[in-house]
Parts: structure tokens; sequence; C-alpha cells
């Protein structure tokens, strides 16, 4: 939406969750040489976004700020059973179906994340725009059920780039991205082997100890080209 003429735009987005709800995937499993037709059964979040885009009127500067909001905490677990059974666990962990079916039972009980960033374009020219942003991100994963295969934390991010015009619809764009996760210790938290109450999980549900020391970070070139037909 428009909200000043050439100058403020506002927007806001309802991403839905993937099959609406819980989702099913058909695949084979194969346990000791022998495959069965199996589900995957997960729920994954839906998002809402939300942001605002100005640009100056008097200086060549443009200035985006958005956030977004990821319901995570609809995925309670990922179950492999095989077909036509759907996954029934107990509250230790082990297989409740009929016939035992359950392949594997990945316990996720993660939590909503929030993130927000600001970008700022400056107008150096006709022909190039310099591009610098800065970000937040919230984690999903608590240090119950954290693994070395999936981590996460609160993290911060960092953009430089730029836009180059080299015909009147045609552009190129570069970008350098640093992206800083804080360090995690969830040492004699993790409820993957033992529940909160010093329990054994059973399987299918049990997993070695995600507890430890977490320390990552990620960087990312990106470019594109960009062309405008009349």
């Amino acid at each position: 939406m428009e909200a000043v003429p050439d100058q403020v735009w506002i927007g806001a987005s309802y991403q839905a969750q993937p099959a609406m709800g819980e989702q099913r995937l058909s695949g084979t499993v194969v346990i000791a040489g022998i495959a069965e037709k199996a589900g995957f059964y997960q729920t994954l979040p839906d998002i809402v976004r939300a942001g605002i885009r100005w640009r100056m009127k008097h200086a060549p500067l443009e200035f985006r700020l958005f956030g977004d909001l990821t319901r995570w905490s609809l995925m309670k677990s990922q179950c492999v059973v095989q077909d036509p059974f759907t996954c029934q666990i107990r509250p230790n962990g082990s297989d409740a179906t009929a016939g035992g079916d359950v392949a594997a039972n990945l316990v996720r009980n993660w939590n909503d994340s929030y993130g927000g960033r600001l970008g700022v374009t400056y107008h150096a020219s006709s022909d190039i725009d310099l591009l610098l942003g800065a970000g937040f991100e919230t984690a999903a994963i608590p240090d119950e059920t954290m693994t070395p295969e999936i981590s996460d934390a609160n993290n911060f991010s960092g953009t430089l780039g730029a836009r180059f015009q080299f015909t009147r619809g045609l552009f190129f764009t570069a970008s350098y991205t640093h992206q800083q996760f804080l360090n995690r210790d969830n040492t004699g938290k993790s409820t993957l082997a033992l529940r909160s109450n010093g329990q054994p999980v059973q399987y299918p549900t049990v997993q070695e100890d995600g507890g430890g020391k977490y320390t990552q970070w990620i960087s990312y070139a990106v470019g594109n080209l960009e062309a405008f037909f009349p």
C-alpha cells in the first residue's frame, strides 16, 4: 500500500502452513536391507510478515524496515511410519501403533521465532546504488532438543552490496552477508536420551544426548542479473 505518494509504502503478508496443517510425505524406508513403503509426518509453520519502505524526498536515501513471526511451535516431531499406519507414540517415546511400525520419531518441540531487518539504499548516482542491511533473529530450537545436525541460536546479520545499471533495462547486483550466531551451551539439558524426570527415552524416539557447546557462523556472497523488457 502506498501510504504517501512516491515516499512511503506499507505491506504485510500471511503465508499459510504447507498442507494447511500436518503434512504427510510418501516414500520408502530401508531397514536392514528391507524396503517398505512409509509415510513421513511433520507440521511446518505459518509465517506473518510486515514491513515499511520510506524514500526520502530531499535526500538520495531509502530505508526499509520489516519483521516476521514464524510459528515453529507447531513443529512437535518428525515421524516415519510404515504404510498404512499413522504415528502413535507413548509419553515415554515407545511405539504405540498396532504392529510396532514406527521407524523413527524425532522430537522437536521448537519455539516460535521472531526476526527483524533494516535495509538502507544510498543512490550514489543514476547508475549506482549502495546497499547496507542489518538484522536479528531469535532461535527456534530449545536446549532440550537441539542436535549437532540441526543447531540454532539467536543471531545477527549484516550485508554490504551494490547495484549497477548497465543499460536502461539491465542491472547487476552483488552483495556479501555475514550471519553470526551467539554461542550456546546446553550441556546437561538435552532430553533426547533421558526425559526431564531422568527416565530413559524409549525406541523409536531415543536419540543420542545433544548436549554440548555450539558455535557457528555463516558468510555468503550473492550476485544476480536483472533484465527488464518493454
